[in-house]
């Protein structure tokens, strides 16, 4: 069995976390998986990585306040208010483009996404059916953002029955928690 997981960055982060829990469980029941972990960002601009990763640890140190306003008003907004996706922007279709290439030449029987934006890059590819290995969402925030793939992403591992809820409520079957 092979599995890639996709966190963002590679700094230690709490996506990283879960990534690494995961790995860890799957690992004690399937010694034999292959898992690989996948930052998207470094595997198609390492360079961008690390200035984006860079410039985010900045804001949220220097700048916690202005860093907490944009994430609710980007990432989050009450039900009903927004569309299920952030709309995709040109650099994620760069990015669909080179995930696309990667499943390809890795052909992983699983992905693992522990954070939500290469979980709505792959919700999208799989809703153009250019993907079509399951992939699994592991929430890694207290609630769901607006970014995370939801109606295409095959499983969902929640931190909480309200998240289960705020899925279902967006059309998420429950069959696939």
């Amino acid at each position: 069995m092979k599995i890639i997981v996709l966190p963002l960055f590679r700094l230690s982060s709490g996506h990283h976390k879960a990534a690494e829990a995961v790995i860890e469980h799957i690992s004690s029941i399937r010694p034999d998986a292959d898992i690989q972990t996948v930052d998207i960002l470094s595997y198609c601009h390492e360079s961008l990585e690390s200035v984006v990763s860079k410039m985010y640890m900045q804001w949220i140190s220097k700048k916690p306040e202005s860093y907490s306003k944009f994430y609710k008003s980007f990432m989050y907004t009450p039900e009903g208010k927004r569309s299920e996706q952030v709309p995709l922007h040109v650099w994620d279709k760069y990015f669909e483009f080179r995930l696309a290439r990667l499943i390809e030449k890795e052909q992983p029987d699983y992905i693992i996404c522990t954070h939500s934006y290469p979980s709505k890059l792959l919700n999208h590819l799989k809703r153009q059916q250019k993907v079509t290995i399951p992939v699994i969402n592991v929430y890694t925030d207290f609630f769901v953002s607006d970014v995370w793939g939801k109606r295409s992403i095959d499983y969902h591992f929640v931190p909480h029955l309200e998240a289960k809820n705020r899925l279902k409520r967006l059309g998420v079957s429950s069959s696939r928690f």
